[in-house]
């Protein structure tokens, strides 16, 4: 049997651990894995664990209980294997409180970078706002021209609702809001026309509406050749 010649010591820390598999579930459990782990270590299957567990009954008897030194032994045994366990424990928590940490870092960066973009959309939303108001108070401050036949021509067809784009040669996407997240309607090929209606500001972004089947549509002016 795999047993003979193996060290005494290892042998009464195995049974220790199998001693411990009547502990409650948590101990039981742990100690299982660690007296399978010491169990391959040794060379031990699962028949010499038996054949061992039926030899000692049958050496000592039913009634015979061991000595007071083999008790000590084995209380000491069990003591030892309630501190390892407690041991791996400890490290769990350990690393769970790593974890934890980490995982909080993480989100404190996420808030910290989440408000700077807030305040950086702020100070654009200001800025655009100032200068559309300095731009319309301009406007009407300065005197109209005489409007020209060329303009004249663009203003009709402005009141139209006519005014054919060009998709650029990167393509356009058609979306249902006039927002960059907003659901996708369809793909426009390079070169396709599109008429547009009119032209929105949306998520501090400039947007052609257009008509999309019987449905209306937003394409990024970015995209377009108006």
């Amino acid at each position: 049997m795999p047993v003979t010649g193996q060290d005494d010591d290892e042998l009464i820390r195995l049974a220790s651990r199998i001693a411990m598999l009547a502990s409650d579930p948590g101990e039981a459990a742990n100690a299982g894995r660690a007296a399978g782990v010491m169990a391959r270590r040794l060379g031990l299957s699962g028949g010499d664990l038996k054949e061992i567990f039926v030899a000692g009954l049958r050496a000592t008897g039913p009634g015979r209980r061991a000595g007071p030194s083999r008790d000590l032994l084995r209380e000491n045994e069990a003591l030892r294997e309630h501190l390892e366990v407690a041991e791996i424990a400890a490290h769990q928590a350990m690393r769970e409180r790593d974890r934890l940490r980490a995982d909080l870092e993480l989100m404190k960066g996420a808030i910290q970078s989440r408000r700077r973009n807030d305040v950086l959309a702020m100070v654009v939303g200001v800025v655009l706002v100032g200068a559309a108001t300095f731009g319309g108070a301009w406007f009407l401050a300065s005197p109209s021209p005489a409007p020209t036949a060329a303009a004249q021509a663009a203003a009709q067809g402005l009141a139209s609702g006519e005014r054919v784009a060009i998709i650029r040669d990167v393509g356009a996407v058609v979306r249902v809001h006039p927002e960059p997240q907003a659901e996708v309607m369809a793909q426009l090929a390079p070169g396709s026309r599109i008429t547009v209606h009119r032209l929105i500001w949306g998520a501090l972004l400039q947007w052609a509406e257009i008509d999309f089947g019987d449905r209306t549509g937003y394409v990024d002016v970015t995209d377009v050749q108006l």
